[in-house]
């Protein structure tokens, strides 16, 4: 790179050019060429002695010492100039907002029993959940105002149907939709088994083994769910950073346990702090923030068991929390009764 189209011209050198690239000592100013370099590359020397004079007179008969290590000093500062200005720019092009949102209230709360005869990706939204999408768009069009936004949504019935909702409240010109599997809710099986024993025996084993190992029959771990959901972080990082299409906010309309690994995944949270994370709210926005560094910073309050589960007992600093106390057993449900391991 031509150092005058970096720099600039003029026999003025700027006073902070002055002072971070004055000399530091070394060998007696000759004021001629230094003989001791090859022909091949006197010219080149030449030009950078002009050069530099022409920035600061003082280094006028220099040694050529003192030359190169100003002409090294000065390489750098313009290379860390060069990488501040493109992370800057980087920065100004992210989205302002990260924003992940679990689906409204969905038929099962109602009706658990259709979970073994509907298949858990064509659950729908009853009345109230599509209530709650369409106060939480409300809601987001008073955060986002009239900026682009891009909603990743997951191909699940509820969270279609969720989107839809919340869309209604958005300039149609100002909104488009991408589906996203992988952030689809954790596979539970085919279908489930919805006889109370049998439920009452699931819950009791993924509490005992922790929501992130506990693998349902047939079906994913919470650890499988967040190997998804860490490519997705991936991938969604460098769309972020490119944003082809300028978006200001990015809307994730997900499902409980994926928002909870979504953040565990991008904040690098110990599996003992997720297990202590109480599921979000049907359509509660979570917001994320860019900060001027060029990360994300959560802005909603996490609620989160004042008693942690297995480990993990320190929070990540930094972050809202609201402590409540660990919700007592369900009523109804048979005690889990665990054989004692073989002797080793």
């Amino acid at each position: 790179m031509d150092r005058k189209t970096a720099v600039g011209q003029g026999s003025n050198p700027s006073p902070v050019f002055s002072s971070f690239f004055a000399p530091m000592g070394g060998g007696a100013s000759t004021g001629k060429t230094p003989t001791n370099i090859p022909e091949t590359v006197q010219p080149v020397f030449q030009n950078d002695q002009k050069f530099l004079v022409s920035l600061f007179p003082h280094l006028r008969g220099a040694s050529p010492a003192v030359m190169e290590e100003t002409l090294q000093r000065l390489d750098t500062y313009i290379y860390e100039r060069q990488a501040a200005i493109k992370q800057k720019q980087l920065i100004a092009r992210m989205p302002k907002r990260l924003i992940l949102i679990k689906h409204g209230q969905s038929i099962v709360s109602h009706s658990p029993e259709v979970c073994s005869t509907v298949p858990d990706n064509q659950i729908p939204l009853d009345e109230s959940g599509v209530a709650q999408a369409r106060e939480a768009g409300r809601k987001l069009r008073e955060l986002c105002g009239n900026e682009k936004t891009l909603f990743l949504v997951s191909p699940f019935l509820r969270t279609q149907q969720t989107y839809r909702a919340l869309a209604e409240s958005f300039d149609p010109a100002m909104v488009h939709m991408q589906e996203e599997p992988r952030i689809r809710e954790q596979e539970c099986g085919n279908l489930q088994n919805t006889d109370p024993t049998a439920v009452g025996t699931t819950e009791h084993l993924r509490t005992y083994c922790g929501p992130f190992y506990f693998r349902f029959s047939s079906g994913e771990s919470g650890g499988d769910a967040f190997d998804r959901t860490a490519a997705f972080l991936e991938s969604l990082g460098r769309q972020c950073r490119k944003n082809p299409a300028a978006d200001r906010n990015i809307v994730l309309v997900t499902h409980g346990l994926i928002c909870r690994l979504f953040l565990a995944g991008y904040f690098h949270w110990p599996v003992g702090f997720f297990h202590r994370m109480r599921d979000f709210d049907p359509c509660q926005p979570v917001v994320l923030e860019l900060a001027p560094d060029g990360r994300y910073q959560l802005q909603t309050p996490l609620r989160v068991d004042r008693a942690p589960h297995g480990g993990g007992t320190e929070s990540p600093a930094g972050v809202l929390l609201e402590m409540v106390d660990p919700e007592p057993p369900r009523p109804g449900r048979s005690p889990l009764r665990l054989r004692a391991p073989p002797p080793s």
